[in-house]
């Protein structure tokens, strides 16, 4: 089974649209985000997320982390 992508793991939490070939943008599940495109970035490339309205941003293990509650741990294992 391939590993679990930070792109995958995401789009479980929210609609992501891709803007370049690069990069996918949402609406952020950790605030209360009401701009019309989102303010959450993903960058495919570099395996990271930032949300230009918070400020959270990390890689899948912190994403899992915060957006589903695991330990580092488990978030270690699902993302394997």
């Amino acid at each position: 089974m391939p590993a679990l992508t930070l792109a995958a793991a995401a789009a479980r939490h929210t609609d992501l649209v891709r803007v370049d070939s690069r990069t996918l943008q949402g609406r952020c599940q950790f605030h209360e985000d009401t701009s019309s495109a989102g303010t959450f970035y993903v960058s495919e490339h570099q395996g990271v997320y930032n949300c230009f309205g918070c400020g959270s941003t990390g890689d899948l293990t912190g994403f899992l982390m915060r957006a589903e509650g695991l330990s580092r741990d488990e978030a270690l294992r699902r993302a394997a």
